[in-house]
């Protein structure tokens, strides 16, 4: 927004989308698409405790695969 919003504005947003199931519903996806968008540096900038890098056999088996078509 370019500007804030008057108090009473502000609060009759929220009061909509505390009651309104429609807004609930976007409200909780914006919530879970910020929360699996951050980066892995934000969580764990070394990445010392990645659980999601895969394992040395499996880069290869996937060179293979690529390699051989």
């Amino acid at each position: 927004m370019d500007q804030t919003l008057p108090l009473y504005q502000r609060l009759m947003i929220r009061m909509h989308i505390s009651m309104c199931h429609c807004c609930k519903a976007v409200e909780a996806q914006m919530k879970w698409l910020r929360q699996v968008s951050r980066t892995p540096e934000e969580d764990n900038f070394d990445g010392s405790d990645d659980k999601s890098a895969l394992s040395s056999s499996a880069k290869q088996r996937i060179k293979a695969v690529l390699k051989n078509g």
